[in-house]
């Protein structure tokens, strides 16, 4: 039996190249399903756990109603403020004595309460609906649990705020108002970027 080498030549190429298309089909095959099963989840799960910006992109607080309350408390908590400052602001035209400075102090420490209670509030509703873990209902607690799974926008800022609060309520230590007024634009701040509160209500000193 004679073999005609040119033909043979030429399926020995087609083989090759059927081959290689068969080894280039595999490898996007292996290398889809090791995308898929390896490389995807861990590129999610550090999304998920490392990332202190995961929940920006949506609505932290999924209970419609609670979230309506929070925001209405936020409304109060502005509405205070504004409606104290323009009592004192009153209080010293038209040829009145006016408010001491210490009067126009306490009347400020009182809204910061007010303005942390709010804060307090809307962290026991995330760690409710399983935002982050913590057990414990002080607000020490709950803002250290949740700093690394919520996007705060100044921690340290909320943070040495809170011992201040913390002085104002246990120790009767009073602020000044302006020290106020900055501690309750950062708590609105952060309730903002959370999407907690919608947007932010202008306080005219």
């Amino acid at each position: 039996m004679q073999f005609d080498m040119k033909r043979l030549t030429r399926y020995e190429k087609n083989a090759q190249q059927i081959s290689r298309g068969d080894a280039f089909i595999m490898c996007d095959f292996y290398g889809f399903k090791f995308l898929a099963y390896f490389i995807l989840p861990i590129i999610l799960y550090a999304i998920r756990h490392t990332s202190p910006r995961r929940y920006i992109l949506y609505r932290m607080i999924q209970d419609n109603t609670v979230k309506q309350e929070i925001e209405d408390e936020w409304k109060g908590v502005r509405s205070f403020q504004s409606r104290i400052q323009a009592h004192l602001n009153a209080s010293g035209g038209m040829g009145g004595v006016g408010a001491t400075h210490q009067l126009r102090n306490i009347s400020h420490n009182l809204t910061l309460l007010f303005a942390f209670s709010v804060l307090e509030t809307t962290l026991k509703q995330l760690r409710d609906e399983s935002v982050f873990n913590e057990s414990r209902n002080g607000l020490k607690a709950l803002m250290h649990s949740s700093q690394i799974h919520i996007p705060w926008r100044n921690f340290d800022l909320v943070d040495k705020a809170r011992e201040d609060r913390n002085r104002v309520a246990h120790d009767q230590e009073i602020l000044e108002r302006g020290e106020c007024w900055n501690i309750i634009d950062g708590i609105e701040n952060e309730l903002v970027s959370w999407n907690v509160v919608s947007t932010k209500i202008p306080f005219n000193h």
